[in-house]
C-alpha cells in the first residue's frame, strides 16, 4: 500500500484548540482560547471545530462530561478520489510530572463509537501521542468528541496534581491510500478491558451458522458488552494453530480443530447489596467495569463498591479472566471444553485441579503463551464473578438462566457415555430430558449467561461443578482436605488456588451463610430463584456449584451451592480458568 500524499494539520494557538489549565486553589482551571466554528481546508481535507469558548474548573469527577469536551468534524472534499485515512494525535506541549497519573484520562468518540482511550500516566512533556488511528475520512461529515477529565470514581487523585498547567495541541495526520483504511477496534462504551489474548488463542465470533475468526480491528466485530455480546476465543490443535493465527478475519474455525472454548470476564466492581446475607428477592446487580487495573474499591457496607475478588490471584491483579465456556470434557490427559459432549466426571478434586493445569501447556498454547498465563481449576469466587456478571445489565439480569436438563438414565445405568451433555438448553419443562437443545439453537441459548451464544454455559445443569472452595478444620489452622486427594504438601494452606472458609457445622441457616466471602455468590444471594443453598460444613467441606443432583431438578441454578467431600462423582464436573498476566509457580504452589 503506497501513500499518495501526506496531509498534516496541527490545530494550535492560532487555529482550533488549546486547552490551558491554570493554577487554582483546588485543582485547576481550563479554557479554550479560540473562537467557535473555525474551519480549515488543507489539501482537500475539511476540519471544523464546533467548540465555543469554555471556562471552568477541572475537579475529580465521576462523569467525563464534567471535564474538557471538544467536538470537531472532519470530511473529505469531493476533489479527492482516493480514500483518506486519518490519525488523531495530541501533542503534550506542557505536562508536569505531577500529572503523570492514571486518573488523568482521555476518550475520543466517532459519533457514539469509542475509538480511543487512555491516560497520561506514562507520557512525557513534548511527546506526540496517537489517540485514534486509521479513521476513514469520506465526503460524509464525521463528528468526533474528545473528553479529558480527572477520574475521581475509580482512582485516588493525588493532591500534587493541583495547581499545575497542562497545554496540548490536537492534531490530524491524514494520508491517501489505494486500499480502504483499517481502523483500530472500536470498543463498546461499557469500559470493559480489551480481552488479553494469550499467544495461541484465536478470537472468534458466530456468523449465524458457524464460528469464524473475529477481527480485532473492525468495529464491534469481536465483542460488545454493552449489548451483552461477550468476547469468545478458542484453543486449537497444535497442527492447525499457526494457520489460524495467521488467517484473515472471517476464516471458518473447524469444530474438529477446536480444543477448548473460552469466554472473557472483564475486571469489574459491584455495588454491595446484602452484606448481612439476609433473605431477599433477586435484584439486578450493579456492575461497573474497571478499565486497566485502577485502585481497588474496598467497600464493606451496602451501597459501597467492591472490586470483585476474582480479579486478584495471589499477589497478581488481573484485567480479566478467561472462563471455560463449557464444563471440561475430554480425558484427564487431554482435556477439552466443548459442547454436546459428556463432561469429564469421576475425578476427585485433586485430579480435576491437575487436569485443569494441562490447558496451560504447549498442547493448547504456544511456548510464549504458556509463559503468559496461569491455568487452573475454577475457584468458588470465580464462579461468583461469572454469576454476578450474568445478574447485571451486561447479562441476563433478573431473568433466570435456563438449565441444562439433559440426562439419559438408560445410558447411565448401562455405563454409556451419553448420559450427560455439555451446552444443552432446557428441553422439556422442569424434569430431566433425553433431548438436548444444542447451545447454538434458540432454546439452547437460554442456558447461556447472556441469553445468546456468546455467554457461559452449564452453570445450571444436572451435573454439579466442583470448584476450588474448601472449609477449614475446626481448629482453623488447616484446610479440610476430606477425600479430595489433596494433602498439605500438594495444596498449601496459603494457596492462591483455593478459597478458604471458616469451619461450621450448619449448612442452611444464617450462621452458615454468614461464612460467605463477598462476591462468591453464596450468602449474598442464597435462595434466589429457589436455587439450592447448602453451605459447606462438617459433612462436606468442598463447594459444588450449579447442579441439581439426582432427584432435585428444581434446585439447579447459577446461584446453587451445595457440598461434598471431594470424592469422584458420576455427575460432578469442573471448569477451566485462564488468568493472563499471572503465571503459576509449581515450586511454591501445586505441581502440574
Amino acid at each position: 500500500m503506497k501513500e499518495k500524499r501526506i496531509i498534516y494539520l496541527i490545530m494550535g494557538v492560532s487555529s482550533i484548540l488549546i486547552l490551558l489549565i491554570g493554577i487554582t486553589t483546588a485543582w485547576f482551571t481550563w479554557q479554550s482560547e479560540t473562537n467557535t466554528n473555525v474551519t480549515f481546508e488543507v489539501s482537500g481535507l475539511n476540519i471544523t471545530s464546533t467548540n465555543t469558548n469554555i471556562t471552568g474548573t477541572l475537579y475529580p469527577t465521576m462523569d467525563k462530561n464534567n471535564g474538557v469536551v471538544e467536538e470537531f468534524t472532519i470530511k473529505q472534499n469531493n476533489d479527492i478520489s482516493t480514500p483518506v485515512c486519518a490519525n488523531i494525535t495530541l501533542t503534550l506541549t506542557t505536562l508536569p510530572t505531577e500529572l503523570n497519573h492514571e486518573s488523568f484520562r482521555y476518550k475520543i468518540y466517532n459519533g457514539t463509537n469509542l475509538i480511543g482511550s487512555g491516560n497520561f500516566a506514562n507520557t512525557l512533556e513534548g511527546e506526540n501521542i496517537t489517540i485514534a488511528t486509521s479513521q476513514p475520512i469520506t465526503t460524509t461529515l464525521s463528528t468526533y468528541k474528545l473528553y479529558i477529565w480527572i477520574d475521581g470514581e475509580n482512582y485516588d487523585n493525588p493532591l500534587s496534581m493541583g495547581g499545575k498547567t497542562f497545554l496540548f495541541k490536537l492534531g490530524i495526520t491524514a494520508n491517501q491510500q489505494q486500499n480502504a483504511c483499517n481502523p483500530s477496534i472500536i470498543l463498546d462504551d461499557s469500559g470493559a478491558n480489551t480481552p488479553e489474548l494469550v499467544n495461541g488463542m484465536i478470537p472468534i465470533k458466530y456468523d449465524g451458522t458457524k464460528w469464524v475468526k473475529a477481527s480485532t480491528t473492525t468495529a464491534n466485530d469481536w465483542y460488545d458488552y454493552t449489548n451483552k455480546m461477550w468476547a469468545n476465543a478458542v484453543m486449537v490443535t497444535s497442527g492447525t494453530r499457526d494457520t489460524y493465527m495467521n488467517a484473515s478475519a472471517g476464516t471458518t474455525i473447524s469444530e474438529e480443530d477446536i480444543l477448548a472454548y473460552y469466554v472473557w470476564i472483564p475486571r469489574y466492581k459491584y455495588q454491595l447489596f446484602n452484606v448481612d446475607s439476609t433473605t431477599m428477592d433477586p435484584i439486578e446487580i450493579q456492575i461497573k467495569f474497571e478499565e486497566g487495573i485502577p485502585n481497588k474499591s474496598s467497600g464493606t457496607a451496602n451501597g459501597e463498591w467492591l472490586t470483585h475478588p476474582a480479579f486478584t490471584l495471589g499477589t497478581d491483579e488481573l484485567e480479566g479472566i478467561w472462563v471455560g465456556k463449557f464444563s471440561t470434557t475430554g480425558s484427564a490427559e487431554t482435556p477439552t471444553s466443548k459442547p454436546n459432549l459428556l463432561p469429564l466426571t469421576n475425578q476427585n478434586v485433586s485430579t480435576q485441579f491437575t487436569t485443569s493445569q494441562i490447558f496451560g501447556t504447549t498442547t493448547y498454547l504456544t511456548s510464549t503463551g504458556v509463559s503468559e498465563v496461569d491455568a487452573h481449576m475454577m475457584k468458588n469466587i470465580e464462579w461468583g464473578a461469572v454469576a454476578y456478571l450474568k445478574q447485571s445489565k451486561y447479562g441476563l439480569g433478573t431473568t433466570d438462566i435456563a438449565w441444562n436438563n439433559y440426562f439419559d438414565e438408560t445410558d447411565f445405568n448401562n455405563g454409556g457415555t451419553n448420559y450427560l451433555k455439555t451446552g444443552c438448553g432446557i428441553a422439556s419443562g422442569s424434569e430431566y430430558s433425553t433431548t438436548c437443545n444444542a447451545y447454538n439453537t434458540t432454546d439452547g441459548m437460554l442456558a447461556s449467561t447472556t441469553g445468546n451464544i456468546t455467554g457461559v454455559y452449564d452453570m445450571s445443569a444436572v451435573m454439579g461443578t466442583y470448584v476450588m472452595g474448601v472449609m477449614k478444620t475446626s481448629g482453623g489452622t488447616a484446610l479440610n482436605y476430606s477425600d479430595s486427594g489433596f494433602t498439605t504438601s500438594t495444596l498449601p494452606f496459603n494457596s492462591k488456588y483455593v478459597d478458604q472458609y471458616e469451619y461450621g457445622t450448619t449448612y442452611n441457616d444464617q450462621t452458615a451463610y454468614n461464612r460467605r466471602i463477598l462476591g462468591d455468590a453464596t450468602g449474598e444471594v442464597h435462595g434466589w430463584y429457589d436455587d439450592t443453598a447448602f453451605f459447606v460444613n462438617s459433612e462436606g467441606a468442598w463447594f459444588v456449584r450449579g447442579g441439581s443432583g439426582f432427584g432435585n431438578p428444581a434446585g439447579a441454578g447459577v446461584f446453587t451451592f451445595h457440598r461434598s467431600i471431594g470424592v469422584p462423582g458420576t455427575i460432578l464436573a469442573f471448569r477451566s480458568v485462564l488468568a493472563p498476566g499471572s503465571v503459576s509457580d509449581p515450586s511454591s504452589e501445586t505441581p502440574r
